[in-house]
């Protein structure tokens, strides 16, 4: 009943360290979940915000788009009263070249009106009195056309200012009218793009709508997913605890069965452990003699014996540890364990545990050289120069007596165990309790 009753305490207690690894698990699940929910909230939010914007973006779009096609039609406009006013300087070069032509034809008229005259004032002349006022005449005529000479000239002048100003005018014209022509490509290209924007727009405002919905569905799961894993973590942690106590519960009910397995054995009654407690009581006394003889010949000091300074072992893992003791513990106990291990099949081992758990050597099959990188071997084949120190042995620490008699679960690592039956024997140099020597068995 007791070796049953530490496996079922051995097991609750692995199960109890998982549920308790669940629930760390769990508890950094719900954070993460908390920290979830806040960015699902921010992130609706920020689709909200983001339909708005579309929203607005897309009524100054539309706006916008009516100026510019009004702007876009006026400059329009403009390009064809541009292309319409070279007609029209064209036109009015043409006027221009009319013009001078007629002031070229006032200039001959003048310059034969001037020989007319000049010819006119010889024959007066040579009229004398008769024709002295036909010379006046003359004169006047010849005075005329010099004035419509200087006249035309001046004319002739300013046409000619005219046509030059004119021309240059025309050519900026024909400038402006290629720029206009470039122009008018460019904004239908620019109706065609502020065309395909705002349809672009429109998309991005549909496309926004659409996900502020799946936004909040989403936010609406991701609450519910929240809640229903705030709940589950409570309820998680609830069975933490009735897995907790449960197994602190098999634990109690674990030491009833090992103090009543101890008091039969201290009954007098032959039990299955008698021959295992008369090996223990024997291999402990051997031990003893062997240390206190040490201590008598100077080889070892009690206070070796008693050394608490744990070093740890560089490289170790699991981590083992030195102290003055453990060299002479390799030396001349290992021995002694092996030979004691050797005399029954079904002794699993014998070992030293000092009051802190630690054991200096143990039997040279759990006594092996460490493996590195390989933690499950050195866990099963590396238990020497190692803190063990499990329920039953920490209560057999505590309690006076010649021996005890208990079952235990013997730690493998990583959660796991295996149930034993063991012989503990107290260790005691002089008045001061060191430990106990353990003997355990499978049958």
């Amino acid at each position: 009943m007791a070796l049953r009753c530490s496996d079922a305490a051995g097991f609750l207690a692995r199960l109890d360290r998982s549920i308790d690894k669940e629930a760390a698990v769990l508890s950094q699940l719900t954070v993460q979940m908390d920290h979830l929910a806040g960015y699902q909230n921010a992130c609706e939010e920020a689709s909200a915000e983001l339909q708005q914007t579309a929203d607005y973006a897309d009524s100054l779009l539309h706006k916008g788009h009516k100026t510019a096609e009004a702007s876009l039609a006026d400059i329009a406009t403009l390009v064809d009263d541009v292309m319409r006013l070279d007609e029209q300087l064209q036109g009015f070069l043409g006027v221009l070249e009319s013009v001078s032509s007629i002031s070229e034809q006032m200039s001959r008229i003048a310059v034969q009106t001037r020989l007319l005259g000049l010819n006119a004032s010889i024959e007066a002349a040579r009229g004398g009195e008769a024709t002295k006022g036909f010379a006046v005449v003359a004169e006047e005529v010849r005075r005329l056309a010099l004035d419509a000479n200087e006249s035309a000239a001046r004319v002739s002048n300013q046409i000619q200012r005219l046509d030059t100003g004119a021309r240059s005018l025309i050519d900026r014209v024909k400038a402006n009218v290629t720029v206009a022509d470039r122009v008018g490509g460019e904004i239908d290209q620019l109706r065609l793009t502020m065309t395909e924007t705002a349809a672009l727009v429109s998309q991005f405002r549909g496309r926004s709508a659409d996900i502020g919905n799946r936004t909040v569905h989403s936010t609406q799961a991701t609450q519910a997913l929240h809640e229903a894993l705030h709940e589950f973590a409570r309820i998680s942690n609830d069975n933490a605890a009735l897995a907790g106590d449960a197994s602190s519960r098999v634990g109690e009910l674990e030491d009833w069965a090992n103090d009543i397995l101890d008091a039969t054995a201290h009954s007098g009654v032959e039990i299955t452990a008698s021959q295992y407690i008369e090996r223990a009581a024997a291999g402990c006394a051997e031990i003893m003699a062997c240390i206190r003889t040490a201590i008598r010949r100077g080889e070892l000091t009690e206070a070796d014996v008693f050394d608490t300074d744990y070093v740890p072992i560089a490289g170790t893992d699991p981590v083992q540890y030195r102290t003055r003791f453990v060299d002479f513990a390799d030396r001349h106990l290992r021995p002694m364990l092996d030979e004691q291990t050797a005399r029954d099949a079904t002794i699993f081992g014998c070992c030293l545990v000092d009051r802190n758990g630690f054991l200096p050597t143990h039997i040279s099959l759990r006594s092996q050289p460490q493996r590195p990188g390989e933690l499950d071997w050195n866990t099963e084949h590396a238990r020497n120069r190692r803190f063990f120190l499990d329920n039953q042995t920490r209560r057999v620490m505590n309690r006076e007596g010649d021996y005890f008699v208990c079952t235990y679960r013997q730690d493998l690592g990583d959660g796991h165990y295996r149930a034993l039956r063991s012989v503990l024997v107290p260790m005691a140099i002089g008045d001061r309790r060191w430990g106990v020597y353990e003997l355990g068995y499978l049958i």
